[in-house]
């Protein structure tokens, strides 16, 4: 699964993301907002939901432990951020 942000802890099945309506303007809080714009934040926190300000303002944040166990509950074998994928990658 790739998002453009990270997890949230609102969602429990993939069928919850398919039933998100892109086309409505994107909401402060809940599970739209928390796949846009939550952030990893190492091994630091262990439990949902940790917030913390931003310049975009509040944010939660995502630990390995918060993405293994959702991966598990999910049947994912991995979850990715579409924004480090497209900073990381070398255009030649």
């Amino acid at each position: 699964m790739c998002v453009h942000g990270g997890l949230s802890p609102s969602v429990n099945t993939l069928d919850q993301i398919q039933s998100i309506d892109r086309k409505l303007e994107v909401p402060r809080d809940g599970p739209m907002c928390d796949l846009l714009w939550s952030d990893p934040d190492g091994e630091k926190v262990t439990v949902w939901p940790i917030c913390h300000a931003t310049a975009r303002g509040m944010c939660l944040c995502v630990c390995v432990c918060v993405c293994l166990c959702l991966c598990l509950c999910l049947c994912l074998c991995a979850s990715s951020r579409l924004c480090n994928l497209l900073s990381d990658a070398t255009l030649s």
